[in-house]
């Protein structure tokens, strides 16, 4: 890896190898040495579960300058964009996973089994503030302020299947059929 990057003034890298151990190190090795010192991560959403590995390993990712690139900041839960700001900011958006959850999360006891109790995030607080401090860091675009695309054409194409797949396809669909009336 670090022949492949000093050959290159920029280097693009999957993603998800940065779960794998080896390659994880070697990053950390490059950074270190002064080779990298821009990381931008796209599809930075898949970052947002603190406790997964590779937002874990993307988290302990020091270089000097971090960009995050993302259509979707987040899902089902506003939290979720933590880990993106505290990361690219160098931990200055939010000050870390425990103050986030002081200063915008209301908690609460839920039980979510028989005998399982947990706390939650339901709801939100300061969001005045939570919107003023992402609005500092994000630039949002969408594609109708950045693009002047033509409406989309959508053209229905039908291509025969095989022997093999229409027997298959047959089988298949008798077997649901049967499925679904028992």
């Amino acid at each position: 890896l670090r022949d492949w990057v000093l050959r290159a003034d920029i280097s693009i890298i999957n993603f998800e190898k940065i779960r794998v151990k080896r390659f994880y190190e070697s990053i950390k090795s490059l950074i270190a040495d002064g080779l990298i010192d821009v990381i931008c991560v796209d599809e930075a959403h898949k970052i947002k579960n603190r406790n997964a590995l590779q937002t874990k390993n993307v988290s302990r990712l020091t270089a000097k300058h971090r960009w995050v690139l993302t259509a979707t900041p987040y899902g089902n839960r506003l939290e979720d964009i933590q880990p993106m700001l505290d990361w690219s900011t160098h931990d200055r958006a939010f000050g870390g996973w425990s103050k986030f959850n002081r200063d915008f999360c209301i908690w609460e006891r839920v039980k979510v089994s028989r005998s399982r109790i947990v706390n939650m995030c339901t709801g939100y607080k300061n969001k005045n503030v939570l919107k003023e401090r992402i609005s500092e860091y994000s630039l949002r675009r969408r594609k109708s302020d950045v693009l002047d695309l033509p409406a989309k054409t959508f053209t229905n194409r039908y291509f025969p299947m095989t022997e093999i797949q229409e027997k298959a396809y047959e089988e298949m669909r008798i077997s649901f059929i049967t499925w679904l009336k028992n």
